[in-house]
């Protein structure tokens, strides 16, 4: 599993080396890591003032917790079946969105390959969650019906992880 690992603190001055294995090498955290962006913080254990959780960019972004997040994952063994079962998931989902709510992809995961499995991911976004709610439980009614049973879908409300 891709991961990024810190070096440890620096011994009589040397310079310790720092590995990074990530599948996507051109990420913001990747570029971060490189440039030392941490180091600036002053304590490691205080993320808020760190580039990844500004309440700003959050709040401008729409990202929680000023809205709520639906997740769809797909994943599928072919990269094809994945594809299209995820274009078709989108196709059923644009014309259900509530008011004030939009769907971010389909897109390949972050983790894009699991256990030789691809994984596609479409997030629906909105303030209202009732609402969101309801337009995830026909997205879903309408994707059964014409379900391809070599691709696996998962739906994760408010997902604590988008990995």
């Amino acid at each position: 599993m891709p991961h990024i690992a810190a070096a440890r603190e620096p011994v009589r001055g040397i310079r310790p080396r720092q590995h990074i294995q990530k599948q996507q090498a051109k990420g913001i955290n990747i570029r971060a890591a490189v440039n030392r962006v941490w180091l600036a913080l002053p304590a490691l254990d205080d993320f808020r003032r760190g580039p990844f959780f500004r309440e700003e960019q959050r709040e401008a972004l729409s990202f929680p917790p000023y809205t709520r997040l639906i997740r769809f994952t797909l994943r599928s063994r072919d990269e094809k079946r994945g594809s299209d079962a995820a274009a078709r998931l989108a196709s059923i989902a644009m014309p259900l969105l509530p008011p004030g709510a939009d769907a971010l992809g389909p897109a390949e995961c972050p983790l894009g390959i699991i256990s030789n499995q691809h994984r596609k991911q479409l997030i629906l976004r909105g303030k209202n969650m009732g609402s969101l709610h309801a337009a995830a439980g026909a997205i879903l009614s309408h994707y059964e019906k014409g379900k391809d049973s070599r691709v696996y879908l998962e739906v994760d409300v408010d997902p604590v992880s988008l990995l």
